[in-house]
């Protein structure tokens, strides 16, 4: 994960009414040097993982990385 630009470390994610879990316990690296793509079913959780990258929302739990530095942790958004 040293070339990673970004990762997920165990994120969690719940709807707004905290009654269903989008995305649980997930972790990846995505790598600088490589073309990624997100696929999945309708309702998988992609536009979802999207908004966290883009800062939008925040897990409920887990890190999110980008360039080796920690931009959500735990319900937080820890933007300089």
């Amino acid at each position: 994960m040293n070339n990673a630009c970004i990762t997920f470390k165990n994120v969690t994610f719940l709807s707004d009414d905290s009654k269903n879990t989008i995305l649980s316990d997930l972790s990846f690296a995505i790598p600088t040097d490589k073309v990624t793509c997100l696929l999945g079913a309708s309702g998988s959780g992609k536009s979802t993982i999207l908004r966290l990258i883009a800062g939008l929302i925040v897990p409920h739990a887990g890190v999110i990385t980008l360039r080796h530095e920690t931009v959500s942790r735990d319900n937080q958004i820890l933007l300089k």
